[in-house]
């Protein structure tokens, strides 16, 4: 079936999300323990950012807590938090969207599909939207629902749903697209069609051949091309 609406998650999707986080990693290192990258970030986003994302505690409340974790303390612990507050203005500040973003969703909202998102956030809805027509990506929302909106990290059944709903267009109509395995699995089991947006590896083709999920996609762009040329077909 055709698809007449696109939903998307947020995360690494239109800009790089692990900036901030790798900055911070650095920051971390120099005043902690030892501690890889990966283990740094499956930490705060498993142990403490759900938290963040459900309301329960401001970001740098859940911040001091993890950085305490992490065995940082007193002084330190106040002079990073001044310094990691300084640093994501800074990365904020510097954001960009990946190549061919902004002119792909305008593309395809001029091609008549609503576009929404469903996704993890520390922000609301209204700042999301703020943020992303701040970096250029000026399109016009049809629906946009955060995990700070919702009150528990994202995405659930219920939430797939609520967004259809919200589109106002049947869940088979949909395609739910995230770089995020875990969530586009979800989306499947709730009746959504799928566009993984994976990282290929130079020289290697992006494959076409639907799996169980849905398609995979090297680019936003490369999705644009394949739904528009499945519309006119």
């Amino acid at each position: 079936m055709p698809p007449s609406a696109l939903l998307f998650d947020l995360e690494n999707t239109f800009f790089d999300g692990t900036f901030w986080h790798r900055q911070l990693h650095q920051m971390v290192s120099r005043w902690g323990r030892p501690i890889s990258f990966s283990d740094f970030k499956a930490a705060w986003q498993f142990n403490w950012l759900p938290q963040v994302y459900s309301g329960q505690m401001e970001y740098w409340q859940a911040m001091s807590a993890f950085l305490l974790d992490l065995g940082i303390e007193g002084c330190a612990r106040i002079e990073l938090l001044t310094a990691a507050k300084a640093r994501l203005q800074s990365a904020q500040a510097g954001l960009r969207p990946y190549s061919g973003v902004a002119e792909t969703l305008r593309d395809l909202q001029q091609f008549g599909y609503k576009l929404g998102i469903l996704s993890n956030s520390i922000m609301s809805p209204t700042e999301t939207l703020d943020l992303l027509r701040r970096i250029g990506i000026a399109v016009n929302w049809d629906y946009c629902l955060t995990s700070r909106a919702a009150g528990q990290p994202l995405p659930t059944p219920f939430a797939f749903h609520s967004a259809a709903r919200g589109l106002a267009v049947r869940l088979p109509e949909t395609i739910y697209i995230s770089r995020n395995r875990e969530r586009i699995a979800a989306a499947a089991e709730s009746g959504m069609q799928t566009g993984l947006i994976a990282e290929q590896e130079p020289g290697v083709q992006s494959p076409c051949s639907g799996t169980q999920q849905g398609a995979e996609y090297a680019c936003l762009r490369e999705l644009e091309q394949r739904i528009v040329a499945r519309k006119a077909a």
